[in-house]
């Protein structure tokens, strides 16, 4: 206990929590912009891109604010800048003295974060793990014909990674796992309930994933989600990155194949058994609703509003409430001090005796030679 009081006392802490309070209205700003940006853009790809830098942008703010206010030296006398705006009457810019009894509230910003953090890598590296199980165990060779004709797919896209298909008792949807040997798995039955034209829609959507190294960049995704757990705007950001990454492969089985009535059909056929965790991209990935609409209405404009906007402004709010609550002045116990005038006064001291020589010191002990006498008459 001793040790994270002297934590959460200590300059790293408060200015962890202070990057916290800060990165609230900077990843709202960023979501901000990324809205006006998609209202303006169709092309899914360019969209894609759009909401994978915002996130990018996200992560990079937050980094360079903890370095800005990072002490210069870790001890209980160092300050940290906060590098916002000084306040009227004050000279320069504001400053939080890291004392044990400044910013109570903020100082545990920095531990609870931690744990945060923590708790959500666990989760996520609990979920990868179960999904590397499933390449282990419930799992079977499919029909040899769809093995070559997933050959026959793989070289129309120009993927060249080998991509192996197994069928599998442990997941719901099709979905792909693994980066440098992707595999490709079917849920039991599957092949034999739909038509040939869907499987081989949906085996082109999951070989786009495996094309544009969608897991590999949805473990960096999860990286920066642990980071802004506790952030709904960046949330929303990585969700469009998702709902984006989701239409950009759904453009190249459209390009690949051309029907797109009979791709919607297929979508429309998995809805009701859908990924439950987003460790691994899936055929049914994002809003599946709206992917159909999509394919169905190409000219329809994509929706970009999210219920996690008004909430990111909540928090915002909640933000600067207490930034502002925080950096108020205390009221002053101590007397105001005395005019200018009086204190010049009181602190004026008679001029010192300029130092005698003996030779003054003798003569004024001397007593006055006597007059001349006066000259005769």
């Amino acid at each position: 206990m001793t040790e994270l009081q002297n934590f959460v006392h200590s300059p790293l802490a408060k200015a962890l929590a202070w990057t916290l309070v800060h990165s609230l209205w900077q990843g709202l700003a960023i979501a901000a912009v990324l809205y006006v940006v998609l209202s303006g853009l169709r092309d899914s790809r360019t969209r894609y891109g759009a909401a994978c830098l915002s996130l990018l942008a996200a992560v990079a703010a937050f980094g360079i604010t903890l370095a800005k206010l990072m002490p210069a030296r870790l001890d209980g006398g160092a300050t940290v800048p906060l590098g916002i705006p000084a306040v009227p009457g004050s000279a320069g810019s504001l400053e939080v003295p890291l004392l044990p009894e400044s910013l109570p509230l903020l100082a545990w910003l920095a531990p609870l974060w931690i744990a945060g953090v923590l708790g959500y890598y666990v989760l996520s590296t609990v979920s990868w793990l179960a999904t590397r199980q499933m390449l282990r165990r419930g799992v079977c060779q499919p029909d040899e014909m769809w093995m070559a004709r997933l050959v026959e797919l793989r070289e129309s896209l120009s993927v060249t990674a080998p991509v192996r298909l197994l069928e599998s008792a442990l997941v719901q949807t099709p979905a792909v796992l693994g980066w440098l040997r992707p595999v490709v798995l079917f849920p039991v039955g599957l092949m034999t309930a739909l038509p040939a034209g869907q499987i081989e829609a949906i085996l082109l959507h999951e070989l786009a994933h495996v094309l544009r190294r969608d897991y590999l960049a949805n473990l960096l995704q999860t990286l920066a989600e642990g980071l802004f757990f506790y952030h709904p705007a960046v949330w929303w950001i990585s969700s469009t990155v998702r709902t984006e990454r989701e239409n950009c492969c759904d453009d190249l089985v459209i390009a690949a194949r051309g029907d797109r009535l009979e791709y919607a059909r297929a979508l429309a056929t998995l809805e009701q058994s859908r990924w439950p965790v987003n460790t691994v991209p899936a055929a049914t990935g994002g809003n599946l609703m709206q992917r159909i609409s999509r394919l169905l209405n190409p000219a329809q404009k994509s929706r970009t509003l999210s219920p996690a906007l008004p909430a990111a402004i909540l928090a915002l709010s909640t933000a600067l409430t207490v930034l502002a609550w925080q950096t108020r002045p205390a009221p002053s116990t101590v007397p105001p001090p005395p005019p200018a005038k009086v204190l010049a006064a009181q602190n004026q001291t008679p001029a010192p005796a300029p130092p005698t020589s003996p030779t003054q010191r003798f003569n004024r002990e001397l007593p006055p030679p006597p007059a001349p006498p006066a000259p005769p008459a």
